[in-house]
């Protein structure tokens, strides 16, 4: 009976990933806060909006050059969308600082990041997100939904930022036992 249960709690919970729900584990290892509500959209470069990735998932990460755990989380991120950049996850980076784009041009190429990088200031996109804290990242589900927010630096290169990633794309890096899919659970029971 105890068996059953558990075997049905498991399953539950992994068809919650398979049905592209974040990861429990890696949500509380990266203490993402919970939300629900339409992302606002705004200009991305070449004449394309936010609301053109529905259908993929979106990290969505703010920042500026003065900001110094901006500064250490940045080369984190980097790290992670290195890795999954040409998998069904988007990565859009903002900075919101008011120099010049020269100065954050140059910032970037000094901690030699590959994301990339809008220019909050261009797009007037500080007053549709809650940007008074630096850095903060927003998890976009494939239906324009924010279901996660990030306030303060995270540890993007870690295992969790992995398995976040893993729960969230269909074709990723991850090996697929690391993904343990809803036939395996099946096949579990008696």
């Amino acid at each position: 009976m105890v068996y059953r249960f558990l075997v049905s709690v498991a399953l539950c919970f992994c068809t919650a990933i398979h049905a592209g729900e974040v990861n429990e584990h890696s949500w509380h290892d990266l203490r993402l806060t919970r939300l629900n509500q339409p992302a606002p959209d705004f200009p991305v470069g070449n004449n394309k909006l936010l609301s053109g990735y529905q259908g993929q998932w979106v990290i969505l990460h703010f920042w500026a050059t003065w900001c110094e755990p901006c500064s250490s989380e940045l080369p984190k991120l980097n790290h992670l969308y290195m890795r999954w950049r040409d998998h069904d996850v988007a990565f859009l980076t903002v900075s919101i600082d008011t120099e010049d784009k020269e100065h954050v041009s140059a910032f970037v190429q000094r901690l030699g990041l590959q994301l990339p990088v809008l220019f909050g200031n261009d797009i007037n996109v500080t007053d549709r997100y809650w940007t008074w804290g630096l850095p903060v990242t927003y998890i976009i589900n494939p239906d324009g939904y924010i279901v996660a927010r990030a306030l303060g630096p995270r540890e993007w290169d870690s295992s969790a930022g992995d398995i976040l990633l893993g729960s969230l794309s269909e074709n990723g890096p991850l090996q697929d036992s690391q993904n343990l899919g809803l036939r395996e659970l099946n096949s579990l029971l008696p």
